[in-house]
């Protein structure tokens, strides 16, 4: 998969990692994702490419977001 999802707690979060990454250049897609394990239910997704996985995780976890869980899929 070229794809990874980013899991958030909330849609705030993950509008707010979003954005983060949308003002560096990277392209981001949020997505709501159903039965995430994690959260007991329902969940907020950031979609993105896997070759920038690292450096947005980066850069979302140097703003203080906390990214719940990665998924190849959804």
């Amino acid at each position: 998969m070229d794809t990874k999802y980013l899991i958030f707690s909330s849609v705030t979060y993950a509008l707010r990692a979003m954005t983060l990454l949308k003002r560096r250049g990277f392209d981001a897609r949020l997505e709501k994702i159903k039965n995430i394990s994690a959260l007991g239910g329902c969940g907020y997704a950031l979609a993105v490419k896997y070759n920038i996985l690292d450096t947005a995780v980066e850069i979302i976890n140097g703003e203080g977001l906390r990214i719940i869980d990665i998924l190849d899929n959804k």
